[in-house]
């Protein structure tokens, strides 16, 4: 299934949306690409909505110019995404592309949980408003707002900012790669239990070549193990754990 080009109409502002599942919707996807769409490709919001994915490709997703203003000017740049779950909606995705949109390419917030397992997340581009200089989204993935992410076996390149983005949520992640993005690893506002060091930075993911490995506020940052500018082909898989939290 190919779901393609959604436009926006200008007085809607959360219109353009891909697929959208709300009120406890349940899906299960195999073989989906959502490529093109002026808004948010997929969309899982509320308690009970659950989708189960396999082969999902999410692309060159290209959010409408004066949404991104919109979203910008009133504070709400943080909830639009190619991929976004939210207020305890679930997914669980195994082998997948996200990759060339804008904004976020995986966001998790509001207590939203995803497991992701076996895929690429990269290309995901900021965007500048007309009105300032500062620079909104460009964040491969990110989990925030007390949400939970899982990831396996996956790559982070080429965000036009964080690679991975926690920010007072939780994320954990095993045999990964973290490069070529322009903040690698960033981690703001640690909520209690969460580690850095055993949930992230474990010996089985490696950060490298960003224009910087690790960046946060509050939190002591440690230098992690395979995050050398040349890693070696495997990491030790021993001690790759993360406590203290509550994963569903």
């Amino acid at each position: 299934m190919t779901v393609l080009n959604t436009r926006r109409q200008p007085s809607v502002l959360r219109s353009g949306t891909g697929v959208e599942l709300h009120q406890s919707a349940i899906g299960e996807f195999s073989a989906v690409t959502l490529e093109g769409n002026e808004g948010v490709a997929l969309c899982l919001d509320g308690q009970g909505t659950v989708v189960k994915a396999t082969e999902l490709t999410v692309k060159n997703n290209l959010i409408h110019p004066l949404a991104k203003e919109a979203h910008a000017k009133n504070g709400a740049f943080n909830r639009v995404a190619a991929v976004k779950v939210a207020r305890e909606a679930e997914l669980y995705v195994d082998r997948y592309e996200i990759s060339n949109n804008e904004m976020f390419g995986i966001l998790v917030r509001s207590r939203g949980a995803a497991n992701l397992r076996s895929g690429i997340v990269s290309g995901t581009r900021s965007f500048k408003p007309s009105w300032t200089t500062d620079l909104y989204g460009g964040d491969n993935v990110t989990s925030r707002g007390q949400a939970r992410i899982e990831m396996t076996a996956f790559t982070s390149v080429g965000a036009g900012r964080c690679g991975l983005q926690v920010s007072s949520a939780y994320l954990k992640t095993v045999q990964g790669e973290v490069h070529d993005d322009v903040l690698g690893v960033c981690s703001w506002e640690p909520l209690p239990g969460f580690d850095l060091t055993k949930c992230v930075l474990g010996k089985t993911v490696r950060v490298y070549k960003n224009g910087s490995n690790l960046a946060g506020s509050t939190v002591s940052i440690p230098d992690p193990a395979c995050s050398m500018p040349n890693p070696p082909p495997t990491c030790d898989s021993s001690g790759a754990t993360c406590p203290g939290v509550p994963w569903r």
